[in-house]
């Protein structure tokens, strides 16, 4: 069976997490457009192994990780909180919205994950990308 990856790019991202009306949670990510390229590259392992993780390292301490997955049926964006200082989400796209993503990621443009993947009212967190200069 495989396993999941790390995405090495992880540690470099710069994020922020704030309310969103629909669903709860919103987190940001600022990118650079070679880190948005890189992330871009790192995920399309997604299409290889059941799945790929992202740890991410607030500026609070805080510790987030990612699972990037392709699936069937609809997408979603799902958030746990088990303890104070962690916070686990797993983004679940299938195939087409997920090409679609990393079209967006490649592109360098800023985008909110509905836009290019419409979500499942399960979803309890959103994704939005926005462009930092190189």
């Amino acid at each position: 069976m495989l396993s999941s990856r790390p995405l090495p790019v992880g540690q470099r991202l710069k994020f922020r997490m704030e309310p969103h009306p629909k669903f709860s949670h919103e987190l940001v990510f600022e990118l650079t457009e070679d880190l948005s390229k890189e992330l871009a590259k790192n995920l399309e392992h997604v299409f290889t192994l059941p799945e790929c993780v992202t740890s991410l390292a607030s500026q609070s301490g805080q510790n987030y990780r990612l699972y990037w997955k392709l699936i069937e049926g609809d997408s979603r964006c799902l958030l746990a909180h088990p303890e104070p200082q962690d916070w686990v989400g797993t983004i679940a796209l299938e195939k087409t919205a997920f090409e679609k993503f990393l079209v967006a990621l490649r592109e360098h443009r800023p985008f909110a994950l509905q836009s290019v993947a419409p979500l499942s009212r399960l979803s309890n967190f959103h994704l939005r990308f926005e462009n930092l200069p190189t």
